[in-house]
């Protein structure tokens, strides 16, 4: 089985990265329960920040600095053990170094294989026998294109409220792991 899975939000904790970055420049403390919007930055009375993160990451090695999702190292592992073919399919930042980084970070700290790491805005492309992503307009996007394969959506505030009838939501790795058990 091909598994397509997003980055921001579902490997990497790019929303902690941000945190961090507004507490650096203002001294707020936000939490994910906040951001009940798809643009961060807004969603937490912040706005004039967005340009500053996008500062950080055409400098080069903010990407470093993410972790890791709860559970997600293991859950790749464990993917992969099953034998599947894990793909990682991800939206490129539109500055330097960001793509580099990013295949840079996914190998450290996933293991994931250069040649399989896709860039691409358009995900519903790519083609797998099950995406995850945390993006509700991705999600209904390669549920669209490809109605008979599974779609997963991450959970998270930001992507709470209608639901199309085929995404299934998943709250943890763990959800994961099971519902592929299954699959």
């Amino acid at each position: 089985m091909r598994i397509l899975i997003d980055c921001d939000g579902v490997l990497a904790n790019f929303t902690q990265a941000c945190f961090d970055l507004i507490e650096e420049h203002t001294g707020d403390r936000h939490t994910l329960e906040e951001v009940t919007g798809w643009e961060l930055f807004e969603a937490v009375g912040k706005p004039h920040l967005a340009a500053t993160m996008r500062e950080h990451a055409a400098r080069g090695g903010w990407c470093s600095q993410f972790a890791p999702m709860a559970g997600a190292q293991f859950a790749i592992r464990e993917l992969r053990m099953r034998g599947h073919d894990v793909i990682c399919v991800t939206t490129p930042m539109a500055v330097p170094h960001w793509s580099y980084e990013r295949t840079l970070w996914l190998q450290t700290h996933m293991g994931f294989a250069k040649e399989d790491v896709v860039f691409c805005e358009r995900k519903e492309l790519v083609w797998g026998d099950l995406f995850i992503d945390d993006s509700l307009p991705n999600c209904e996007a390669y549920a669209g294109a490809h109605p008979q394969v599974p779609v997963f959506l991450w959970d998270a505030p930001y992507n709470r409220g209608k639901t199309t009838k085929p995404l299934v939501r998943v709250k943890s790795w763990q959800e994961v792991l099971n519902g592929v058990g299954y699959m």
